[in-house]
């Protein structure tokens, strides 16, 4: 939508997103510090500080504040196809052994901010044939792709990988223990992510053996 503002009396116009396809990852992780306030998220989404946009005079200013609403919402939680014009593999699967051992060092040294790293995640799906330094390269570009594609791939591909993580634990009193944690470890990672991936909502658009392993948590 687009929306013209008048700082200083001099007229701008900006464009600001309807909908979440229209908001960049970038953005989108910045979107947990604005709370339920609508000016910070237009300050965000106009890149003008929150100080000038509320003494700036704005067009259509009751209507624009309806239109924020949608980041109140639900994003979607199905799979993309592609990502910015790369294709993803079909349910994500896994087949290069350099790949899946990249995926999981990724979340593994990444726990408290792994959401600072669904970019590279992404990369690491697209590149092909499969090179590491070329998805480090490419990931920034993945921070400009609509936030839900981004958050699709990564809460998929972190569940996939703990899923699977878990299933190979045995019940031994010793790997009991080590899957507890395991377990505590996810529901942590989850409650983190809470405002981004509305978790019941997104469990259900996961496979019924990741579904099933999250449910126990």
């Amino acid at each position: 939508m687009k929306t013209e503002l008048t700082l200083n009396g001099i007229k701008v116009v900006k464009d600001i997103p309807e909908t979440w396809d229209k908001v960049p990852f970038k953005q989108f992780k910045k979107l947990a510090e604005c709370g339920t306030d609508r000016v910070k998220k237009l300050s965000l989404f106009t890149d003008i500080d929150e100080v000038t946009l509320r003494k700036a005079e704005i067009k259509n200013l009751d209507t624009l504040m309806e239109v924020l609403r949608f980041t109140e919402k639900e994003t979607k939680y199905e799979l993309p196809l592609e990502v910015l014009g790369h294709k993803i593999p079909h349910n994500l699967e896994v087949e290069n052994i350099a790949r899946y051992a990249d995926l999981q060092k990724i979340i593994d040294e990444n726990k408290e901010n792994i959401l600072d790293f669904y970019p590279l995640i992404v990369a690491t799906y697209v590149v092909n044939p499969y090179d590491y330094k070329e998805a480090e390269k490419l990931a920034s570009k993945f921070e400009y792709a609509p936030c839900w594609e981004v958050m699709a791939i990564g809460n998929f591909t972190l569940a996939k990988l703990l899923a699977s993580r878990a299933s190979m634990l045995k019940l031994s009193h010793p790997e009991a223990t080590r899957l507890r944690r395991l377990r505590r470890d996810i529901r942590n990672w989850l409650l983190r992510l809470v405002f981004t991936i509305h978790y019941f909502s997104w469990k259900k658009s996961l496979p019924s053996p990741e579904r099933n392993f999250l449910s126990g948590l």
